[in-house]
């Protein structure tokens, strides 16, 4: 028996949206949550020991991954050394709720938010274009999400040998990595998690006092942990991240209007009439003085997928000139599937196993609502015959202006440099006026001027 116990409890809290998917459908829904006994959003303790497994992979190799995580191959194999409790949504009083809910805690009027979503979910709707602008065959569907600013507290515990365990300091470091991200559509900007709250402890068995605050210790994630040490952040451990990933700063200002997504709140101010088309909306949890609610007031979303689409259409004419004109031995369709990966398909070349991860990370960013900055326009269509508008197509769209954005992008530090110049122009044409995010690009709406800045890659 290994006499080392190494423990964290965490508190996680979704920077951007979470969608753990439990893998069945309705007739309404494409992909639904993963769902706890009393109906609540939950992780899944597989969920968070599989991202870690494959990011300490990477970090220290697969061997070192076995020797931690266990493995079973062919009739042999060893545990896993790592244990990892179910992670539990926290209520309004930032408690984390495990059991069956009481009388009294089904009231709360964060818990009932959530549990309201399950006849009626937040959702995201998502559409993949095709080269022609145009929604792809089976590439449109929506997920189930759990709102951004919802908190879980879970529990890691490491067995070991030796009292100060470089693979538990490793452990902690990956949950600070850029791409620790849970759930589905993490390329597309969901799954970014921090963490608010950490308390980490170490047991000697060996030792009887250490022995005994191992049986007092509470295993509920609701009860408080007397001694060890408690923090509000990470602590200071050796950061892998910076190794892998370089940081690209977006600063955009319109240079007219524009509109991302379809909404279904009016925002504008004055209107007798609501618009047709409107610009996309969410709401978040915010954490006050320790109390959480779902903000009554929706904020404006600028989901990553519309930034990672246009990048990704536009990137793949550059790395396409670069490989006929510039001789860069990289196809276009390397360079891509590099960057933002490759679905598994089997009618591509290399058979069902062709699929990959991207390595571009982004995020949602959110802005609060100025109705002084959103404008009604109207749209109609003319009969070429009569010159009056057709019948049927006489339209409003409300759209932004003035609305300056901020994003922040990651993507890995050793790209091969036929995929960075590619990328590199592309993010060019998008801050000199050349590519157009959202709707109406063929209107002359959604085109920016701004900057971009890349960090010294380590």
């Amino acid at each position: 028996m290994k006499p080392i116990r190494h423990y964290a409890r965490m508190t996680l809290e979704c920077r951007t949206p979470l969608s753990i998917a439990s893998g069945r459908a309705d007739a309404h829904y494409d992909v639904q949550l993963v769902r706890d006994a009393n109906g609540l959003p939950v992780l899944p303790g597989t969920s968070l020991v599989g991202v870690l497994r494959h990011a300490f992979a990477q970090a220290q190799g697969e061997d070192e991954a076995d020797a931690l995580f266990g493995y079973q191959k062919g009739d042999r194999g060893q545990p896993s050394a790592l244990r990892a409790s179910w992670g539990h949504i926290h209520d309004s009083h930032d408690t984390p709720v495990e059991g069956l809910l009481d009388a009294g805690r089904e009231n709360d009027p964060l818990l009932r938010e959530y549990l309201r979503q399950i006849e009626h979910p937040m959702m995201r709707n998502r559409v993949r274009l095709n080269e022609r602008g145009a929604a792809a065959d089976t590439g449109k569907f929506d997920r189930s999400i759990v709102p951004a600013g919802s908190r879980f507290s879970f529990e890691l515990c490491l067995h070991g040998e030796h009292p100060e365990n470089e693979h538990w300091n490793t452990l902690l470091a990956l949950l600070a990595r850029p791409d620790f991200r849970l759930g589905g559509n993490t390329r597309a900007g969901l799954g970014r998690l921090d963490i608010v709250r950490l308390h980490i402890d170490r047991y000697d068995l060996r030792q009887p006092a250490d022995a005994a605050r191992l049986r007092a210790r509470p295993h509920r994630l609701d009860t408080p942990i007397q001694g060890g040490e408690s923090q509000e952040n990470l602590p200071s451990i050796p950061d892998t991240s910076s190794n892998h990933w370089q940081c690209v700063t977006l600063e955009l200002r319109p240079s007219g209007y524009w509109r991302i997504g379809q909404g279904n709140q009016p925002t504008a101010r004055d209107n007798d009439k609501t618009a047709d088309l409107l610009p996309v909306t969410e709401r978040r949890v915010i954490w006050t003085h320790g109390q959480g609610r779902l903000n009554p007031q929706s904020e404006l979303l600028v989901p990553a997928s519309a930034l990672k689409g246009a990048l990704r259409h536009r990137m793949a004419f550059h790395a396409a000139c670069l490989a006929r004109y510039h001789g860069h031995a990289m196809s276009s369709e390397d360079a891509i599937a590099k960057l933002f990966g490759q679905i598994k398909d089997s009618t591509n070349e290399g058979g069902a196993g062709n699929g990959r991860a991207g390595q571009l990370l982004l995020d949602d960013q959110y802005l609060p609502i100025h109705p002084n900055k959103h404008q009604m326009i109207m749209h109609n269509v003319i009969d070429r015959f009569t010159g009056g508008v057709r019948e049927h197509l006489l339209f409003a769209e409300e759209m932004l202006w003035d609305t300056a954005l901020k994003l922040t992008l990651h993507l890995p530090a050793d790209l091969p440099d036929t995929v960075r110049e590619a990328f590199k122009r592309s993010l060019d044409d998008l801050c000199e006026g050349r590519l157009a995010l959202g709707g109406g690009g063929s209107r002359g709406h959604g085109f920016f001027t701004g900057t971009h800045s890349f960090e010294a890659r380590a």
